[in-house]
């Protein structure tokens, strides 16, 4: 009989199949988020049993990069004027940095991005105020957080709903609020407006900001991006084949991890597609952050089962060429099953320059969670604030930017 060390859970079996199978709608990224709420409040339940639904079956999945001969795999160039996909490049063991364990983020020197060392858990002010660089949201009472450390109760619209989303606009002085509608207020105002919720939307979606004013809408049935000024609703039909998709600089453009069949990532302009890549055995990349020449994700290793991950075949963090996917570096992270990249608390969430990517960690059974910045170059890592894990946080992203700036 095996070493029970050995083995793998049927969950943990299911989990990293369905990474490899098609997910409907943002059944993904919903999942992860209800994956991260799950493991704090458990009375939201529904999101996480629906989207489970979807792992019906076990399949196959890419060999292990550790084999010698990957490391001159051939790879064409991206065509899209003739439709040909390239292949990414394997992962080169000279860009795997040192392993880097989580549990360690709170011990991290500082970096001053105009945050407070640690978000308040607690109002300290009564408010309003004009601008916030955080959001807290526990499901009972939301807080919004200055730059000073001031911390203001966010009130809610009444017929708001039980399930919601809250999210802070980029500039860190409007807040969006999904539930039975769409509601979006100026911090320094009473009063919400109120939009009617986008056919196709469930109350169980999801709210993020594309830029200070648009929202993107994300549920299991479909995606809709809702611009304020216009009040234009537009689908964004690759969403519903995706495990992950991000906004890419310039106007109307995307780009998007695909399941079909085969992990790619597609460059889209609108609806159309204008060059996709096939990942081969740079593995799963997950809530992924784009820049005009990089991408940063939470990278899945590929081992099944999952028990001895090699060199260049971790969880982590991975930056890679947004024209090749070449692999700039990889920061791994120890085996924690279904918990950094399959379980949503391994999240990239901004560029914050061309060599920086800020990202949002929490390690198994920590009481707090981190922002921290991770240096592609070198691999230095620091920490911008922290805030108790029961909270789920938005940050107000210019607001990081422009710190960094200056």
């Amino acid at each position: 009989m095996s070493d029970p060390a050995d083995r793998i859970s049927l969950h943990d079996a299911l989990h990293r199949a369905s990474d490899a199978i098609e997910a409907p709608g943002m059944a993904g990224a919903a999942l992860a988020e209800a994956r991260r709420r799950g493991a704090r409040r458990r009375g939201v339940a529904s999101a996480l049993a629906a989207a489970a639904a979807v792992v019906v079956v076990v399949v196959s999945v890419q060999v292990a990069t550790d084999d010698p001969r990957a490391e001159n795999s051939p790879h064409r160039p991206t065509s899209p004027t003739t439709g040909a996909a390239a292949t990414a490049p394997p992962v080169p063991r000279s860009r795997v940095q040192e392993l880097w364990d989580p549990r360690g983020a709170g011990a991290l020197p500082a970096l001053d991005l105009g945050t407070p060392h640690a978000l308040p858990a607690a109002p300290t002010a009564p408010g309003p105020i004009a601008e916030a660089v955080a959001l807290l949201d526990d499901d009972a009472r939301p807080l919004l957080v200055a730059a000073d450390g001031t911390a203001v109760e966010l009130d809610l619209p009444a017929d708001l709903g039980r399930w919601r989303s809250l999210a802070l606009s980029p500039d860190g002085r409007r807040v969006a609020a999904l539930g039975r509608a769409v509601f979006v207020r100026d911090l320094t105002e009473r009063s919400w407006q109120r939009i009617e919720r986008p056919r196709g939307i469930d109350v169980e979606a999801h709210v993020r900001w594309f830029s200070d004013d648009v929202l993107a809408l994300e549920s299991y049935r479909g995606t809709v991006r809702l611009d304020l000024r216009t009040g234009e609703q537009q689908a964004l039909p690759f969403a519903r084949s995706t495990s992950s998709w991000a906004p890419a600089p310039g106007d109307d453009s995307y780009v998007a991890h695909t399941l079909s069949g085969v992990h790619a990532l597609r460059e889209l302009r609108g609806a159309e597609e204008v060059a996709r890549t096939h990942l081969g055995q740079i593995g799963s990349l997950q809530r992924f952050v784009v820049s005009d020449d990089a991408i940063a994700a939470a990278r899945g290793n590929t081992t099944f089962p999952p028990t001895a991950p090699q060199d260049r075949d971790r969880d982590g963090l991975i930056a890679v060429d947004r024209g090749t996917l070449e692999t700039r570096a990889l920061l791994p992270v120890p085996y924690e099953s279904s918990w950094y990249s399959d379980g949503g608390n391994l999240s990239p969430l901004l560029w914050l320059n061309d060599d920086t990517v800020l990202f949002v960690v929490q390690a198994p059974d920590a009481p707090s969670e981190y922002l921290l910045a991770w240096d592609v170059e070198t691999g230095d890592l620091a920490r911008v604030t922290e805030w108790p894990a029961a909270y789920v946080v938005t940050f107000a992203v210019d607001l990081l930017t422009a710190a960094d700036d200056d």
